[in-house]
């Protein structure tokens, strides 16, 4: 990991220094957006939300170790406090994570540049977040200082964006959710040189980092669950990447719940809905009482991309505001054909449980020309379920598979090669594609299956009568000829509740039923040569 974060910020920054930087001046706004700098990079008094949301990696100078670090300012007024700030810092050189959330106010929060001054409570610290400025005091364009701190570390950075901002949903203002709007941009590429203090080593760090900026009332604390990816590709790539979830699990197909921005180069971006997520791989945290996803295929072929999107270190999970997963990513895969390599960032506020299932069919009076059918009973579609299918014919002591990595929640039953006189259970087992999440239900009763043609002609001749009956049944099994036979009522549990041997010396034979209750069962007549079940009905 270390070798690899080092090679991708060396190959990125390469790749992007050269870029001219016309843009980089105040005012700056691209045309056919409604994003103004430095006006939007301050606070917008009256948006219901705001935040100020940084992440970078870094490269420990005198360790040589990867670090990466998320900080976030959220401006959420409680009429107490005027919001609150997350920091985190992480070693992915040893997977060493800690956050810390603590409330604060803003003595100074600018509404025409990026200037924060944050007051902590409970520390009673002081951070910053300001547009660096000249000696005269006029404002460095996109270049930033930041100093913050919390028990586990310090950090003491200089950023110094290089590429021109991303605009997001390419206006900057677009409809997210359900009924909310958001305004949106990101810097995607920012050198980063300073100082970081982590545990008891204090060192200089160079890296890259990313900064995004939000208002509206699209609100990550009440609203609608999403997964968000900030991507930097060592081809110059960038991308800005979500998808939001519905109240019932659900990604639709429109812009409001699924989308990406790219940043492409200087001159090309372009945001599109027209991608698959597909979630490959989950995990749960080490309590087992929240899972989320930790690897995804982000495939969009319109863009020809292609690419495998992991988790560094799952254990990089918050606990307030609210339990949630923010850690940093690695990145493989191919745009336009040519392999790409990167980093980035996750946020996960959606979770995922372990599949839940109602068996449809069988139930009683099911026969083979019906499929064995069941119900997926908290679908979400981050996590589609593969269905494996089940039976027991010995009293549910081995279960036997008869199909597995269904999709479709029924299947039909050839039960070739199965005994035909025994009575079965079945089960169905529901899995994500790799295991880590998974359901069981089973049928609450046996069931026979029917019997060949050739069985019936061979059984033609056996009588079992009367049926339904009340007190008694006669067994009539002359055609069968001389021997010992065992013959079980057995309830639809397959349960065992009466047994008796018998020989085929005597016919018919007569069985009492007076100690059963009234119901549906099932007759068993067993020898060394052959099964019989068949349906008994007392009444």
């Amino acid at each position: 990991m270390k070798n690899i974060i080092f090679t991708l910020i060396t190959l990125i920054s390469c790749f992007t220094i050269t870029y001219s930087q016309t843009w980089k001046t105040y005012p700056y706004h691209q045309e056919g957006t409604v994003i103004n700098f430095p006006e939007d990079e301050g606070w917008h008094d009256g948006e219901e939300i705001e935040w100020w949301y940084t992440t970078a990696h870094l490269k420990g100078e005198i360790s040589g170790d990867d670090y990466t670090v998320m900080l976030t300012y959220f401006y959420y007024d409680s009429l107490v406090f005027d919001g609150f700030r997350l920091l985190n810092f992480a070693n992915e050189t040893t997977g060493e994570f800690i956050s810390e959330m603590q409330v604060c106010t803003y003595p100074t929060l600018a509404t025409d540049h990026l200037d924060i001054e944050a007051s902590l409570f409970p520390s009673g610290s002081t951070e910053t977040w300001t547009t660096a400025t000249t000696e005269t005091g006029e404002l460095k364009p996109f270049e930033y200082e930041i100093s913050a701190a919390s028990s586990a570390g310090t950090i003491d950075l200089n950023y110094n964006t290089i590429k021109r901002p991303l605009i997001v949903g390419d206006t900057g203002l677009f409809n997210q959710g359900l009924n909310n709007y958001t305004y949106y941009y990101s810097l995607t590429g920012i050198e980063v040189t300073g100082e970081i203090t982590f545990g008891w080593i204090v060192e200089p760090v160079t890296g890259t980092a990313w900064i995004d900026r939000q208002y509206g009332n699209f609100n990550p604390l009440t609203g609608e669950k999403y997964e968000w990816f900030s991507l930097q590709l060592s081809n110059g790539m960038d991308i800005n990447l979500w998808n939001i979830f519905t109240t019932d699990f659900q990604i639709p197909e429109n812009p409001e719940y699924r989308l990406f921005s790219a940043y492409v180069n200087e001159d090309s971006s372009f945001t599109t809905s027209d991608f698959e997520l597909k979630r490959l791989q989950f995990f749960k945290t080490p309590d087992e009482e929240r899972v989320y996803a930790k690897q995804w295929q982000l495939i969009s072929e319109a863009h020809e991309i292609d690419l495998i999107i992991s988790v560094a270190n799952t254990n990089s999970e918050l606990e307030l505001p609210f339990y949630f997963f923010e850690g940093s990513t690695t990145i493989e895969g191919t745009v336009a054909g040519e392999e790409v390599s990167g980093y980035g960032f996750a946020e996960l506020l959606h979770m995922y449980e372990d599949p839940q299932l109602q068996i449809s069919q069988p139930i009683e009076g099911w026969t083979l020309d019906q499929p064995i059918s069941w119900e997926l009973l908290n679908p979400d579609e981050g996590n589609p379920m593969f269905y494996d299918i089940e039976v027991s014919y010995d009293d549910q002591m081995t279960f036997e598979p008869i199909a597995q990595n269904l999709t479709e929640t029924s299947f039909m039953w050839n039960p070739e090669g199965f005994p035909t006189q025994e009575l079965y259970w079945f089960r169905v087992i529901a899995h994500s594609i790799d295991s880590t999440l998974t359901g069981v239900t089973q049928t609450s009763m046996a069931f026979p299956i029917n019997t060949s043609i050739s069985d019936q002609e061979y059984y033609a001749g056996i009588n079992i009568y009367p049926n339904p009956t009340t007190d008694f049944i006669l067994l009539d099994l002359e055609n069968l000829g001389p021997g010992e036979f065992e013959v079980r009522i057995v309830n639809y549990m397959g349960q065992t509740v009466l047994s008796e041997k018998l020989n085929n010396n005597i016919f018919p034979h007569e069985i009492s039923l007076l100690n059963l209750h009234p119901g549906d069962y099932f007759i068993k007549i067993i020898s060394d040569e052959f099964r019989l079940v068949r349906p008994l009905f007392k009444i």
